[in-house]
């Protein structure tokens, strides 16, 4: 028992460590996945490394060539297309969910202060999480655990997105303020408006990729 948790915890951190530098772009599309490499820098087999190799191409953010090798996966404006639409109709789904469910009002008043608190001084990787906090807590409260899991999935293919385009003063007062109007629209229990926000919300995200992946 300990020896199969001791290789899941080391699968774990591969996949997380990986995972990380896709995102955070340290590898950029294309870039050939060196197995020896990354488990020299991690001190681990390769073992642990190529079973999160194996889970990242679940993730669509890998691909592997046979008897070439593993790289990261390109992404493309129709991909960004494809992936806005679906998280419109999985996010929009989770949040009926959410809406019809009983969330504690405190709850929605932390999450209420972490959008305030959003401003100009915050880092990139600070207002990511900040951006995270109201669509964690609609995924939470979510019963539908497999429609959270093809969520979970597109939106970390959308994270390798966000954080190549940073966060100007436009888009971080549109944020704070979409998700205000969000946060509100949960409080009144309007389903029907807030379906409304979260589609005007995620298709922005459209726009901004518009213009960053065609200036």
């Amino acid at each position: 028992m300990e020896l199969k948790q001791g290789k899941t915890k080391l699968n774990s951190i591969a996949y997380e460590y990986i995972k990380k530098k896709i995102i955070m772009q340290e590898m950029k599309a294309g870039t050939p996945i060196v197995e020896s490499a990354l488990a020299d820098e991690l001190g681990i087999s390769r073992t642990p490394v190529r079973e999160a190799l194996n889970r990242l191409e679940e993730d669509g953010l890998v691909y592997s060539v046979p008897n070439t090798g593993t790289f990261v996966e390109h992404l493309t404006m129709k991909d960004v297309e494809e992936m806005t639409e679906l998280r419109i109709l999985l996010e929009v789904a989770a949040l009926r969910h959410c809406i019809e469910g009983d969330v504690a009002a405190e709850e929605l008043d932390q999450c209420e202060q972490t959008t305030l608190s959003i401003c100009e001084t915050n880092s990139q990787e600070e207002l990511h999480e900040k951006d995270r906090a109201l669509h964690d807590l609609i995924a939470r409260h979510c019963p539908n655990k497999r429609l959270v899991e093809f969520l979970d999935v597109i939106k970390l293919q959308q994270d390798r997105l966000r954080y190549t385009y940073p966060f100007d003063a436009k888009r971080r007062n549109r944020m704070k303020r979409q998700h205000l109007q969000l946060i509100g629209l949960i409080r009144q229990k309007d389903f029907r408006k807030a379906a409304k926000a979260m589609e005007k919300h995620q298709s922005g995200f459209r726009g901004l990729m518009e213009k960053r992946m065609n200036p």
